[in-house]
């Protein structure tokens, strides 16, 4: 199901946080994360329907300002009337396709090597050569899949930040 779907990641978007142990992000930090790195473009999605490729995006408590990539002008949008915005990151998603498969072929490859009998072709270096192309195989096509698929985060705006989860302060 992970080769299938990816990795993502859903993040809630508050005006701004009351304490250090809220949940959510604020909009400054989210300004920060949609603007850093060499991947900048984001789906913003609107709760009339609307939807925009989007570049430089900068969110503001009254207004939301981003160029639309479709026809590289600026556009400026109510924040409130926003979904989400929803962001693909394909080097994220290399690197972590690569680890699952990496992990995942090595125990697959060590586990069929573990399962053969201690002689013959298979008996200690055979089964370490085994792990090993359980590793590359696995690595390779965990890669691939990351690079297709990407790290996706969604980014869900609250509409006020009273209306925020708060944490619960265990005691």
């Amino acid at each position: 199901m992970l080769i299938l779907d990816g990795c993502s990641t859903t993040t809630i978007v508050v005006p701004e946080r009351r304490s250090a142990g809220d949940v959510g992000m604020s909009y400054e930090k989210l300004n920060r994360v949609l603007n850093e790195g060499f991947h900048n473009n984001a789906t913003v999605r609107l709760a009339d329907g609307h939807e925009f490729e989007a570049r430089e995006i900068l969110v503001g408590r009254d207004s939301t300002i981003f160029v639309d990539t479709e026809g590289g002008k600026p556009r400026r949008v109510f924040t409130p009337g926003i979904l989400r915005i929803e962001r693909t990151d394909r080097l994220s998603g290399a690197l972590e396709g690569l680890f699952f498969g990496t992990l995942a072929g090595g125990a697959l490859g060590f586990g069929l090597g573990s399962l053969s009998s201690d002689e013959g072709e298979w008996s200690g270096f055979g089964k370490a050569i085994l792990a090993g192309l359980g590793i590359v195989a696995g690595g390779s096509a965990g890669l691939i899949t990351g690079i297709i698929h990407g790290h996706r985060s969604t980014y869900e705006f609250v509409k006020d930040t009273a209306a925020a989860p708060r944490t619960v302060n265990p005691r």
